[in-house]
């Protein structure tokens, strides 16, 4: 008895092999964006890659989507209704990480901007004290000659200037 269920089981399995699914492999390009947008071509591949399966009329699919039952159970609707709640709670997730990654860098650079800050304003009191005119900052600049007036406003030119006194025009 055990061996003709075996059997009847293995003969269903083998002929629902040959019962085709809906499977989406149209070419119809009527709506992508490349026909109404200039797509660079890295950006194209990128589409190409992580958006197309969803967001286009042809669909890639695995192996297994031809083996029978599994490719009754991907053409389910249930399973779309699933695989579309998954994506959901994916993007979902993203849009925090991106989110809180730009948070994090926003604070990052308010703290690198109120740091920078702090440290002109200390600038600023001590040059004052000490009578100091300016304070350029030294982006690894060569020596040069202080004698020579053209090596020497090239150099001036090429450095940042972090404090100067008010009282001095240099327009």
């Amino acid at each position: 008895m055990k061996n003709k269920i075996i059997v009847g089981l293995i003969v269903v399995l083998i002929a629902i092999q040959f019962v085709p699914t809906e499977k989406n492999l149209s070419n119809d390009n009527t709506y992508a964006i490349e026909t109404k947008y200039e797509v660079p071509g890295d950006v194209k591949v990128l589409l190409e890659n992580a958006c197309n399966d969803c967001h286009s009329n042809k669909s890639t699919y695995p192996w297994y989507s031809n083996v029978q039952p599994v490719g009754f159970w991907l053409d389910s609707p249930g399973f779309f209704e699933t695989t579309k709640k998954i994506q959901e709670a994916v993007g979902n997730m993203k849009a925090f990480d991106e989110f809180s990654r730009r948070k994090f860098d926003m604070e990052k650079n308010l703290l690198l901007k109120n740091t920078y800050q702090a440290i002109k304003s200390s600038l600023g009191d001590i040059c004052k004290a000490q009578q100091i005119d300016a304070v350029f900052l030294d982006d690894a600049t060569p020596p040069f000659d202080p004698k020579d007036t053209r090596p020497v406003m090239t150099q001036i030119s090429g450095r940042r200037m972090l404090w100067i006194n008010p009282a001095i025009d240099i327009s």
